[in-house]
């Protein structure tokens, strides 16, 4: 799908394909149709009554493409699958990856540094809605798996959340997915940055990265004198209320953990505002520093993004019924 280079980057989150590496220590040859068979063993929950076109041989080895369409219909527009294969070591900034995966996968750089070949797989969606987005990710996530289970495959590098995650934690979000259940730490990293002074514990700035990829969006706190794990949970919740709930927040809300007094304001900020390159709904625990409104301006005025109702608030086993109603529909 061409994405016009005038849109908001927020729009175009939605529109990218969902793409991983698999990362292996040996070079792996494989019939395109052998793993569609793989797939409709391992996943059956999921229709894969696709064809196969182009080059159904890959072989890591040497530079190769295949194309795989997974499911399509009279009424459905195909999602095409892509696998290239490529010789040598993936070549990215490691060092800034594996900073960001350090508490998902500690022992990365081992991993990274096993890897001789890679096998690049992406899948599009059929649009930018979120049943259709949440179907390809888990797509991608399952085809994925079935190399991750590879006793080759030293680890999996997501680039739409800056992560490099284990094969087996992989495959588990492969389970968790063909269940129409949401991964969320496998597809959304949550990174933190501390910013040390005098007082402990020092404030704390804490994102997602990925949650763009399904809503157009991301979750932050920002400078918050808590304990890391406690940013984590604030953030990971918010996504969880927002991606598995349908969850619409408000610019100014409030938001509390369980069993917890503490509430965090809740802010919108557009993209391209204090140099945000996704729209962000920012979370303010009461030790933030700063002027609120000197930063965020006046309570309620800042507009949720386009197209967001945010009279909607959030319900348990709303993602799954969504994806039913899509299914049928499509």
């Amino acid at each position: 799908m061409a994405m016009d280079c005038s849109k908001r980057y927020s729009q175009k989150r939605l529109e990218e394909s969902f793409t991983i590496y698999v990362l292996l220590s040996e070079p792996l040859q494989f019939n395109v149709s052998e793993i569609l068979s793989a797939l409709r063993e391992d996943y059956p929950s999921l229709s894969w009554s696709g064809d196969i076109v182009g080059g159904a041989v890959i072989d890591t080895a040497s530079f190769g493409v295949g194309v795989l369409w997974p499911e399509q219909s009279e009424q459905r527009k195909p999602s095409p699958v892509n696998f290239i294969a490529t010789p040598g070591r993936c070549d990215v900034d490691w060092d800034d990856i594996l900073h960001k995966s350090r508490f998902a996968f500690p022992q990365g750089k081992a991993a990274v540094d096993r890897h001789t070949s890679f096998l690049s797989i992406s899948v599009q969606s059929y649009d930018t809605s979120l049943p259709a987005r949440f179907d390809a990710a888990r797509r991608m996530t399952c085809i994925g798996a079935i190399f991750a289970k590879l006793p080759i495959c030293t680890a999996i590098y997501y680039p739409g959340a800056d992560m490099v995650l284990p094969p087996k934690f992989w495959s588990d979000a492969a389970d968790t997915a063909s269940r129409d259940g949401v991964p969320i730490l496998q597809w959304i990293n949550f990174a933190t940055v501390a910013l040390p002074d005098e007082k402990q514990p020092p404030p704390m700035t804490t994102s997602s990265i990925g949650l763009a990829a399904f809503l157009g969006c991301e979750v932050g706190l920002f400078l918050a004198r808590i304990p890391p794990r406690d940013a984590v949970q604030y953030v990971y919740s918010a996504c969880v209320m927002m991606l598995e709930r349908g969850h619409k927040f408000r610019d100014s809300d409030t938001l509390g953990l369980e069993g917890s007094d503490e509430k965090l304001r809740i802010r919108f900020l557009g993209e391209g505002v204090c140099g945000m390159q996704t729209d962000v709904w920012a979370l303010l625990h009461p030790t933030f520093p700063l002027d609120e409104e000197d930063m965020f301006g006046p309570r309620l005025r800042a507009p949720a993004p386009p197209g967001t109702d945010t009279n909607r608030r959030g319900e348990d086993g709303w993602l799954k019924r969504k994806l039913t109603g899509f299914f049928a529909r499509n």
